[in-house]
Formats: C-alpha cells, structure tokens, sequence
C-alpha cells in the first residue's frame, strides 16, 4: 500500500510538471504569436513607408528635372539677350565707326581731289544673288579708298594721323597691279565655254565705272563665281595650274 501511495505521489508530481511546462508552453507560443503580429505590422509599416518614400523620390526627381530644364531655358534666355545685347552695342559701334569714316572721306575728297571713295561704295554686284560672293572675293579691299596715285595715298594717310581720324587701306590707281589681261581672258574663255553658264568671273558681276574698274580688278583677282560647290571643286581642280581662287 505504501509504495502504491509512493507512486501515485510520484506520477502527481510529473502531471504538475507537465502542466507546468505545457502552461510555459503556451505562453511562450502566445509571445511568439504576439512577435509574429507585430514584426507583420511593422513590415506592413515598413512597406508602407518605403512605397511612400519612393512617390516622394519621384517626385523630388521629376522636380529637380523640371528646374534643371527651367535652368537651362532660362540660361538659354539670357544668352539670347547677352548675344542681342552684343549684336546692339556692336552693331552701335560699326555704325559710329562708319559715321566716321564717311566724315573722313567726305574730308579727304574736300582736301584731295584724287580720292574716288570707297570701293564698296563705287561699284555694286549685277545681280543680287552675286553680292556675298563679290563680298568674299573682295575681302577687306572692298572697304578700301580708292586714289588716283600713291602720293594722293600718303598724303592721305598723313592728313588722317595729323587729325586723328583713324586708318584706313587706300589703293592708288597708279600702283596696284591687277592680274594680266592674259590670264583674265583665259580664265574668262574657260567660264564661257561651259554650256551651263555655271562659272563666270567677278570681275564681270561687277557694275562700276571705268574709271575704278583697276581698283575692281585687282581687289577680286581672277576669282571665278561657281553656282554651286560641285561646279567650283570642277573648275578648281581642272584649273589648278591657273593661279585662280574660286568662291561658292
């Protein structure tokens, strides 16, 4: 009886720890439950957040696009003025320098019968699609005063420092020495003998007087005017032994 009583004591005590660790058990699975729900909350928090921070970086990225873009509109704006700002003072100052230089020709013909007046101002292109390429082919001799002799020049140019008027490129009639009559005629047999009139010499686009047609002849040479750039790589190059410039 006595040791029945011993082992039913004994199997109580081992229900009781049973209990006990299942009661622990549980516990600890209701804390973990409780974890568990919270790190989904959390997650789905985190989720949450991370969503929104992305529509905020969006945002942010398409700003700064927008203000980048502004910024290079505006910076386009402001070299636009700047360049017109530019073109105004200088188109101002060649005006200016253009006034005066017309005061000062005006003077040197007052004071030097010789002086014809600028070559720019003595002859013009025949034809206005010609008037860039007799530009080109003139180059700075097209602002040039035209004399009658080389002392008319000096005198010139002395007049101008003694009143400080300023400079300026004089071609005395007596002196320049345009190209020969011989290669201007072989040049111009050469233009003529293309059935498609695309070449032509500018000497001959040229309207002046005869009085200043040296001063034309030797400012634009034997440069020949082409109707297009495949027309002056041809004559170029089938002329190249001819000391001939050609002009688009």
């Amino acid at each position: 009886l006595e040791s029945a009583r011993a082992k039913a004591a004994s199997l109580s005590a081992e229900l009781d720890e049973v209990k006990t660790r299942k009661e622990e058990a549980a516990e600890k699975v209701a804390e973990l439950s409780d974890r568990e729900s919270k790190l989904t909350q959390n997650m789905a928090k985190t989720k949450t957040d991370l969503q929104s921070a992305e529509k905020e970086l969006q945002e942010v990225q398409k700003s700064s696009q927008e203000a980048q873009a502004n910024k290079e509109k505006i910076d386009t704006e402001l070299e636009q003025i700047n360049n017109n700002l530019r073109e105004a003072k200088d188109s101002r100052r060649k005006n200016k320098d253009e006034e005066r230089l017309q005061q000062a020709i005006a003077s040197l013909k007052r004071h030097f019968p010789g002086v014809q007046g600028r070559l720019v101002d003595l002859c013009r292109p025949t034809q206005r699609r010609f008037n860039l390429a007799v530009t080109v082919a003139a180059g700075k001799d097209m602002d040039a005063i035209v004399v009658d002799t080389k002392n008319t020049a000096f005198e010139c140019i002395r007049y101008l420092r003694e009143h400080r008027v300023g400079t300026a490129t004089f071609l005395p009639l007596d002196t320049i020495k345009p190209p020969t009559p011989a290669s201007t005629d072989r040049l111009r047999a050469m233009c003529e003998h293309d059935g498609n009139s695309r070449f032509r010499l500018a000497v001959d686009v040229i309207a002046c007087d005869d009085s200043v047609r040296k001063a034309v002849q030797y400012a634009v040479g034997n440069t020949v005017v082409c109707d297009d750039l495949d027309s002056a790589r041809e004559i170029c190059f089938s002329s190249r032994n001819e000391q001939t410039r050609w002009r688009r």
